[in-house]
């Protein structure tokens, strides 16, 4: 937790893997089969397309591991 705050903020969704560089770049894989990849857009989730088991962001590229150990990188 950050100084002063007494609490986590409860946000909607359900992942099983979560990454992100700010509040404005977060990302991560969900718990369901097929390992759907999301982008938190400030209010809500945003499912991206493809699948992955892992996934990392940082400002201005997003990266994922596919079920075959494949690596893409996708600029955002």
């Amino acid at each position: 937790m950050l100084p002063g705050e007494d609490q986590w903020k409860r946000i909607s969704g359900s992942l099983k893997s979560i990454h992100c560089t700010d509040s404005n770049n977060v990302a991560g894989i969900s718990a369901e089969v097929g390992a759907n990849m999301y982008r938190w857009s400030g209010s809500g989730w945003n499912r991206l397309p493809g699948n992955g088991t892992h996934i990392g962001i940082t400002w201005g590229n997003m990266w994922q591991v596919n079920a075959s150990d494949a690596i893409y990188q996708e600029f955002i």
